[in-house]
């Protein structure tokens, strides 16, 4: 580690890990990554609908992922809607809670115009990995509009989650955290959505594809920097 020229990272948090190991702060970049997604914000049924708020998990059914503890903060819940996208070894855990409860929908792998469609129609994604070293999914989710609750080991959340205004920051493993912060989202008034909405659209401007080049670009251009410096030195000695 401390023998690289630049160092690359996707995050403060990558940022915060690699100058712990070594890295110099003067030649650590950002070239945050990002994930394909709507060029513009889609309208959000949930201003102009009242129906109970629907929350969205988009993941692997796997333990990393959380699903257990989502269901069981869930079950805490009054007047609210689960949709489960995906698949995995915990599907039966998933099939087993949508038979209990009707709330509950599996709607399996999707991808493409169905993906766009469970966005486009939820109200809340909820990314619960017990550990997640960035996500893309929650760009995902930000891009259509949707307010995000992750945990405090999604990487992802340091840099795109204005707490209390466009998602929370919850306690990994925390079901009851996981439901106040459930709980708190589905009682905000219109404003409180459309302010999510705008606040992630400026977020995500921080964070595009055009960003992650420049700072690849930087960082590329300081290794080139430090690598002459050090032949000037070698050489002068």
């Amino acid at each position: 580690m401390k023998a690289s020229d630049a160092w690359l990272v996707y995050g403060t948090r990558q940022a915060r890990d690699a100058i712990e190991l070594g890295a110099d702060p003067a030649r650590t970049v950002i070239a945050p990554v990002t994930a394909l997604v709507p060029q513009q914000m889609p309208e959000r049924p949930r201003l102009s609908r009242t129906a109970s708020t629907r929350f969205l998990f988009v993941g692997r059914f796997i333990e990393r992922k959380g699903l257990d503890v989502l269901l069981d903060a869930f079950a805490h819940l009054d007047g609210c809607e689960l949709w489960l996208v995906g698949d995995g070894p915990q599907r039966r855990t998933a099939e087993a809670a949508a038979t209990r409860d009707p709330r509950i929908r599996l709607l399996g792998h999707l991808q493409g115009g169905a993906l766009e469609d469970a966005y486009r129609e939820s109200d809340v994604l909820v990314v619960p990995s017990l550990y997640e070293p960035w996500g893309l999914v929650v760009h995902e989710g930000l891009a259509h509009g949707l307010p995000v609750i992750v945990t405090d080991q999604v990487g992802a959340g340091d840099d795109l989650i204005d707490r209390g205004t466009n998602g929370f920051v919850v306690p990994t493993g925390s079901a009851a955290g996981l439901a106040d912060a459930m709980r708190a989202i589905s009682g905000w008034a219109p404003e409180q959505w459309q302010r999510a909405a705008t606040r992630s659209k400026d977020t995500l401007e921080a964070a595009s594809i055009e960003r992650g080049v420049e700072g690849f670009v930087q960082g590329c251009a300081l290794a080139v920097q430090h690598r002459r410096r050090l032949r000037e030195q070698k050489q002068g000695d």
